[in-house]
C-alpha cells in the first residue's frame, strides 16, 4: 500500500484483533491487509514453522516497502509490534472480532477446519474463507455457527490487489454479509457480492475465458505468447483498469452499448461461435514456451523478481486512480 494511504496514524479498527488460520502465501498476505485496518493481528498455521515463515515475511515484505518509499517508518514500526505468531488455533482465536482462513482445497479438510475454528473463536466471531473453489454452503451446513460462515475470496495477493468476492451461505445472516463487506473496505480492499455460488466465482470464472482462447491463439500459431500479452496488457487491460469491460464496451459508441452492440452484435456472434476449442493441455513444453516467449525465467529467483515487480506496479496504478477518480 502507498504511504498516503496509511498516513502517519493507525487508523481506527473495527475489529481491534483479526486471527488468520492458514499462512501460505494468500494468509500471510492478509497480516497486511488487516493491520492497515488498525487491527493487532495472529497468524496460526497447523504447521509451526509455517506460520513464523509468514510472519518473517511480513517483516521483510514492509521493509522493502519502506525502502521503496510506498510505507513510512513510523507505520512499520507500529505494524511490527501488531503482527505476532501463534501455535496454538484457541490461543490465536481468542479475543478475535474476525477470522480469516486460508486452508487446502479440500472439502473434508474445510469442513474439519469450520467445525474445530467454530468450537475455539469467540461466539459472535466472523468465520471467513479464501476459498476460490468451494461452495461455502458445503461446509458452514455442517456447522453449528454456520449463520457466521462466509467467503471472502482474494486475489493474489490480496495486500495489493484489493478485489474480494463475497458470498454468504443459505445460513449466513446478512448482519454478517453487511460487517465482512464494511470491514474489507475499511482495511483497503474492493468487495463485490455474488448472489448465489457459481464454480470459479466471477473472477476465476473471466480469468479462464481469456486463459482458454490464449493458450488456443498460441498452440495454433496464431501469434506468439508475447504478441498474445501484449494485446492485453497494451490494449485491452489499460481500458478495464479504470472502466472494466461493460465499461469499454459503453464508450465504444457515442450512444453507448446499446448503439455499440446494435453494430457489432453480429460480428461478436460470430467470434463467440468459433470458441469452441477444446481446454487447453496444459504440457510442460508449452508451460516453458510460452515463458520464453515473454522473457521470464522459470527459477524461483526469477519469479520472485517480478513478482516484486508487478506489486509495486500495482501499488502506484492503485494510487492513480485514487488521485485521478471516475467523473
Amino acid at each position: 500500500m502507498a504511504a498516503n494511504d496509511a498516513g502517519d496514524t493507525m487508523p481506527k479498527p473495527m475489529f481491534e484483533t483479526a486471527a488468520l488460520v492458514g499462512t501460505g502465501v494468500i494468509g500471510r498476505s492478509w497480516s497486511r491487509v488487516f493491520v492497515r485496518g488498525g487491527c493487532r493481528v495472529r497468524l496460526y498455521d497447523p504447521d509451526p514453522e509455517q506460520a513464523k515463515r509468514a510472519l518473517r515475511w511480513f517483516h521483510e515484505d514492509v521493509a522493502l516497502d519502506v525502502r521503496e518509499g510506498l510505507v513510512t517508518k513510523d507505520d512499520e514500526a507500529l505494524w511490527r509490534d501488531r503482527v505476532s505468531a501463534h501455535a496454538d488455533l484457541r490461543e490465536a482465536l481468542t479475543g478475535a472480532g474476525y477470522v480469516q482462513e486460508s486452508g487446502p482445497e479440500r472439502l473434508d479438510l474445510k469442513r474439519a477446519i469450520y467445525q474445530t475454528m467454530d468450537a475455539a473463536a469467540e461466539p459472535d466471531a466472523i468465520l471467513a474463507s479464501s476459498t476460490s473453489a468451494l461452495d461455502v454452503n458445503e461446509f458452514a451446513d455442517r456447522v453449528k455457527g454456520g449463520w457466521r460462515c462466509i467467503t471472502a475470496h482474494p486475489v493474489n495477493p490480496p495486500h495489493i490487489v484489493p478485489l474480494v468476492e463475497i458470498q454468504s451461505s443459505r445460513v449466513t445472516k446478512p448482519e454478517v454479509q453487511q460487517k465482512t463487506v464494511e470491514f474489507l473496505a475499511h482495511c483497503g480492499q474492493k468487495p463485490v457480492v455474488l448472489k448465489r455460488y457459481i464454480n470459479g466465482f466471477l473472477l476465476n470464472r473471466i480469468q479462464a475465458a481469456v486463459v482458454r482462447e490464449a493458450f488456443h491463439l498460441a498452440e495454433s500459431g496464431v501469434a506468439d505468447a508475447e504478441a498474445i500479452d501484449s494485446v492485453i496488457k497494451d490494449g485491452l487491460a489499460l481500458r478495464w483498469a479504470f472502466i472494466g469491460n461493460f465499461g469499454a464496451n459503453h464508450l465504444n459508441a457515442p450512444e453507448g452499448i446499446g448503439q455499440y452492440f446494435g453494430r457489432y452484435a453480429d460480428a461478436y456472434r460470430s467470434m463467440i461461435g468459433d470458441l469452441n476449442n477444446e481446454p487447453p493441455a496444459f504440457e510442460k513444453d508449452m508451460m516453458s514456451r510460452i515463458a520464453r516467449e515473454i522473457g521470464m525465467g522459470e527459477n524461483e529467483e526469477d519469479v520472485k523478481r517480478m513478482s516484486q515487480w508487478r506489486d509495486r506496479m500495482i501499488v502506484r496504478l492503485k494510487a492513480l486512480k485514487k488521485d485521478h477518480p471516475r467523473p
